[in-house]
């Protein structure tokens, strides 16, 4: 599988920079995930332009996963502008088409989770995480994507797994791991502040554990690459930043445009 990183930040990145995102992590795009050219995850408010300036063909993009409907993750107008180019196939919760536009060329799929699901681009099994979307009934959603004999865990947004979505992984061998990373480690700054956030978003300690817990329980290896993406401004204002707190536990740290081959 290759991996474009079309967008690595979260929602408090400044809007009239963010397209300038990319190696330096001075900014960054909302998250977004492109796979091998054809596999989209999350179409929030940047990826058109991430995908013309990262040399990648709107034309091939034909599958794209939701995982939320949060606007960092999801706008129906990007949605929209896709399929106006050609036709596309959604997937995503049960409870989420209230948000879906209603546009001719626009399939949705709805994901029941832990069920593996056989698609045109590989065999794709849906986890609960801990985020919450107010305003809807979805479930947010985690993924495992197997794909050309490699297996891709993708898990912005969300904290600690639930104990259903540890079973489901503990079935499997993971041969990348991408994760939440959007908090440092002092929970009284910017959106702890709020009661109502705990474990929606990781911190740094809690990607320490998860990398563990993975190892402890054989769900990935030495040959495993996880990766830390979702990063807020707030704690990582730049690369170096970033890098200081993430590779000395084992994980890249995404920035806008990186790619990698798994």
């Amino acid at each position: 599988m290759k991996l474009v990183f079309l967008g690595t930040g979260v929602a408090d990145w400044f809007r009239d920079t963010a397209h300038l995102g990319d190696a330096s992590g001075v900014n960054r795009r909302c998250t977004s995930l492109l796979i091998d050219g054809v596999l989209l995850i999350d179409p929030g408010p940047d990826f058109l332009e991430a995908l013309e300036t990262f040399g990648c063909d709107i034309t091939n993009v034909r599958w794209v996963l939701i995982s939320h409907s949060h606007g960092d993750h999801y706008r129906a107008d990007t949605l929209s502008q896709l399929a106006d180019d050609h036709p596309i196939i959604v997937y995503g919760d049960a409870g989420y088409p209230e948000k879906l536009p209603a546009h001719k060329n626009i399939t949705f799929i709805p994901l029941s989770c832990h069920t593996p699901r056989a698609c045109p681009f590989g065999t794709l099994t849906a986890v609960p995480s801990t985020h919450v979307v107010e305003d809807t009934s979805e479930q947010c959603l985690h993924f495992i994507l197997r794909r050309n004999g490699k297996t891709l865990f993708y898990g912005p947004d969300g904290a600690w797994f639930r104990a259903d979505t540890w079973y489901t992984l503990e079935t499997y061998r993971l041969d990348c791991v991408i994760l939440d990373a959007t908090f440092g480690d002092d929970p009284m700054k910017t959106r702890f502040r709020s009661s109502h956030i705990w474990f929606y978003h990781n911190s740094a300690s809690m990607l320490k554990i998860i990398r563990q817990a993975m190892y402890d329980k054989k769900i990935a290896d030495d040959h495993t690459v996880f990766v830390a993406d979702h990063l807020a401004r707030a704690y990582y204002p730049n690369i170096e930043a970033a890098n200081a707190v993430f590779h000395p536990m084992g994980y890249v740290t995404a920035y806008d445009g990186m790619q990698m081959e798994i």
